[in-house]
């Protein structure tokens, strides 16, 4: 039942939020006869290559994270792309939930496939955060609002980093007053969730002990794709890699939110973020557009040649 009301709970935040930015922004001003003459050309389509390469780089590091040798690295490239063509589609956060069950399935373990996620939003967030610090030092100017998301994300950063470490001990303890507890159903499923708790952060804690460096490199080398993707698309920028590293946080941070397909809402807010930095870059509903019809577009494309190859081979191999 709850697990219903928090999907419901986000559908309706997500119609909510999409509907506030479409008239905040007034999309339906938009220019879309612009966006082929401004952006469809040869540097789209090299955008697109590196975009793809991040996601490469993506499916090596889930690799290395869950350290399965049994499982072949082909399959987990392959449901690096599906999944991710699934959270493009599926909108309001609601993807999420089918890649969880994807990678358990490839993994053949639920704990790996909640490690995975947690160890790679760990990651993710901090080198975002490290971003974010870059851009703001070689911006030439004081961003007293955008100074405040900062310090808003290394709380938040800093608030996670205390729980992860210190959630095995309160885990522990939590986990020997049940036992003192009179035998029942209630107090044996909480038992055991506490008990699969223990085990799953136990093994996280390995896992970032043994690979912190190679999954470190990982995320710089994904994040740094994706900043040249953005760096070849947007001209009207004039190439400025402050506003480029800015951008490319926070559309990162923009997949927080209860977005629509294609990322929609969260997106348009993240360039006009910046054209509230960059007044020249007045362009910014045209460019969002752009973004998410030729970067997210190709990662929907994708998944869909990949879902609809694997259906083609499943119906051979019954013929």
């Amino acid at each position: 039942m709850m697990r219903y009301f928090r999907r419901l709970l986000l559908l309706l935040l997500g119609v909510v939020f999409i509907v506030l930015v479409y008239n905040y922004l007034d999309i339906k001003n938009l220019d879309v006869s612009s966006i082929k003459s401004n952006y469809f050309s040869w540097k789209a389509f090299l955008c697109i290559g590196f975009y793809c390469f991040s996601h490469c780089i993506r499916a090596l590091r889930l690799y290395v994270i869950a350290g399965n040798v049994n499982v072949r690295l082909k399959y987990v490239f392959t449901e690096q792309f599906r999944t991710n063509g699934v959270n493009l589609i599926v909108p309001f956060k609601l993807g999420e939930a089918y890649r969880f069950i994807r990678f358990k399935e490839v993994f053949r373990s639920g704990f790996t496939s909640v490690n995975t996620l947690i160890i790679e939003r760990f990651f993710d967030f901090s080198i975002l955060a490290f971003f974010f610090c870059i851009g703001l030092l070689i911006f030439p100017e004081e961003v007293p609002e955008i100074q405040n998301t900062l310090i808003t994300v290394m709380l938040v950063l800093l608030i996670l980093l205390v729980t992860f470490l210190s959630l095995e001990d309160t885990m522990l303890i939590i986990h020997k007053r049940l036992l003192g507890y009179p035998k029942s159903t209630i107090s044996a499923y909480l038992l055991k969730f506490s008990h699969d708790f223990l085990i799953n952060t136990r093994e996280a804690k390995k896992i970032l002990k043994a690979k912190s460096v190679s999954i470190l490199s990982f995320t710089i080398l994904i994040w740094s794709f994706e900043l040249l993707s953005l760096f070849m698309f947007f001209g009207d920028l004039d190439f400025r890699i402050d506003l480029l590293i800015l951008l490319t946080v926070f559309i990162a941070f923009s997949s927080l939110l209860p977005n629509g397909p294609l990322g929609f809402g969260g997106v348009q807010l993240a360039f006009y973020t910046i054209f509230l930095l960059y007044s020249e870059f007045n362009t910014f509903l045209v460019a969002s557009t752009a973004y998410t019809i030729f970067i997210f577009g190709s990662g929907i494309l994708i998944s869909m040649l990949l879902f609809a190859f694997n259906f083609f081979r499943r119906q051979n191999e019954k013929k």
